[in-house]
């Protein structure tokens, strides 16, 4: 269990203003091994550039191409876990 990886999923839209500080904080946990992907629905405001410019080697980023509401993007997350 020790080593076991752990997926972490954030819908995330329009969240330009928190988002550097949650990756901040997920990524300074103390259990490195760790994934983490973001499920972005569609942002119209720069979220993808924050994530892209201080965490591009240390997350996946989904992109939606259209907003499908905050239920079906969580709910894609879930499809996309292991």
């Amino acid at each position: 269990m020790e080593n076991s990886k752990v997926s972490i999923f954030v819908p995330t839209y329009n969240s330009e203003k928190t988002i550097f500080e949650t990756l901040q904080s997920i990524l300074n946990q103390t259990y490195k091994h760790i994934e983490v992907t973001i499920v972005d629905n569609a942002s119209t405001d720069k979220t993808i550039q924050i994530l892209q410019k201080a965490f591009k080697n240390k997350i996946k980023i989904i992109k939606n191409k259209k907003n499908f509401g905050a239920e079906k993007n969580f709910n894609k997350c879930l499809s996309l876990s292991n």
